[in-house]
């Protein structure tokens, strides 16, 4: 090598070297924490954000725009507005699933045991392996992982009148451990929007507790609904987008009227929003709107059912009148709060409705209790065997698969926007 060459590959060893001292470090972004520090319930500690654990379960990419895992033929399918459909398992055993917010982990049971597979179809690996071991009953009521992260909760459910278990338990996809966090005390849980914070819904109770620290906060305390039947009836909760608090209704036994009520997380705080009367649950039960804004409602004379949108400021609308002989169901808000879809006589002919427009038809015809909103306009739905994005006013945008029986129901996917 001459001289010259020798002193240019010298300069060329140092400026490699100083590249690498200058190359940006990857950072890791925690789970967000509550809002402002006057909102965190006094005796709960805060949050501990949850770092994904670095190993080889970890996805490498993550899809964009609408993610959407769905169910066939016993397997489990993925697709996204910038990938085509592909089948992730292949076993004909998915049984429940959850799709996490950022679209890349499937979490299912097979049989009695919990796995996860990447929505690459990557690395399948078992959670748990015996869950009926691990909760003491045969079946699971609810699976669904902490907003932000890849950690599964889950709770099993009696075989007895619907009855929700009163365990919980959750585990994290990335780092399998099944840890168990209530044995007693349980419920059906809703996850506040920063995800420190579970709901956990009973028949005469809602608690409130944080991923951290599993320690039980009483929120709210109410009667048990009585539904003559063999359901039991558990409020729904919204919560507010701050996470200090939640809305739910009430209904009342023996003519007494329903309550919408605000409560704070802590349980320190309770206000009466609005009392109104409402027809038999078994008719159809209150729908809050997703902003927590407004409730959907039935109410009941001699000769007709009633459907109105009544909102905090105690403003009611009636928005339309049915036969009493006519079946009803209050079905779903759109994301936004401003629209609802509901039926009448037939569940698989949709109509929707909002405070400022008349009822219309939104669709000829779906498989009844599949139509599930992604967005404000947007929604997804089942229809002569095709699992189907629309539009409100647009019926199709796109036809995910086809291959569904009659029967088939929205339990059949789930979506992360």
């Amino acid at each position: 090598m001459s001289k010259l060459s020798r002193v240019l590959f010298v300069f060329l060893i140092v400026l490699f070297i100083l590249a690498c001292g200058s190359a940006p470090q990857a950072t890791v972004s925690p789970v967000p924490t509550i809002a402002a520090a006057s909102q965190i319930p006094e005796n709960i500690p805060s949050i501990v954000p949850h770092e994904p654990t670095q190993n080889s379960t970890q996805p490498a990419a993550q899809p964009s725009g609408l993610k959407v895992a769905y169910t066939l033929d016993g397997n489990l399918w993925f697709w996204s507005e910038t990938t085509p459909a592909r089948q992730i398992t292949h076993e004909g055993s998915a049984g429940m699933f959850s799709l996490s917010d950022d679209g890349q982990v499937i979490a299912y049971t097979r049989g009695q045991t919990l796995w996860a597979v990447n929505s690459d179809g990557s690395n399948a690996r078992e959670l748990v392996a015996d869950v009926p071991a691990l909760t003491g009953r045969p079946f699971l009521g609810q699976l669904d992982f902490q907003p932000g992260t890849h950690i599964l909760y889950f709770s099993a459910i009696a075989s007895v009148q619907g009855q929700y278990g009163d365990d919980l338990h959750r585990v994290d996809a990335d780092a399998p451990a099944a840890q168990t966090l209530i044995q007693q005390g349980g419920g059906k849980f809703t996850f506040s929007p920063n995800g420190a914070l579970l709901a956990l819904t009973t028949v005469n109770r809602i608690n409130v507790l944080r991923v951290d620290n599993p320690t039980l906060v009483s929120a709210l305390d109410f009667p048990q609904v009585n539904t003559n039947a063999d359901w039991s009836y558990y409020p729904q909760v919204v919560w507010l987008n701050d996470s200090s608090g939640f809305y739910t209704v009430i209904p009342g036994n023996d003519g007494q009227k329903a309550r919408f009520l605000y409560v704070a997380a802590n349980g320190s705080f309770t206000a009466q929003l609005a009392e109104f009367a409402i027809a038999d649950i078994r008719v159809g039960q209150p729908l809050i709107a997703p902003n927590g804004s407004k409730v959907a409602y039935l109410t009941a004379t001699d000769d007709s059912f009633d459907f109105h949108v009544i909102d905090a400021s105690t403003a009611d609308k009636t928005i339309g009148t049915y036969p009493r002989s006519s079946q009803f169901g209050l079905w779903a808000w759109s994301l936004d709060s401003a629209r609802f879809t509901y039926w009448t006589d037939d569940p698989s002919r949709l109509f929707i409705a909002s405070v400022t427009s008349l009822p219309a038809p939104l669709l000829d015809r779906a498989a009844p209790y599949s139509l599930t909103w992604v967005d404000a306009d947007r929604f997804l739905y089942i229809a002569e065997g095709e699992l189907r994005l629309g539009q409100a006013g647009v019926s199709v945008l796109a036809v995910l698969t086809g291959g569904y029986q009659p029967g088939e129901q929205g339990s059949s996917f789930d979506f992360a926007p």
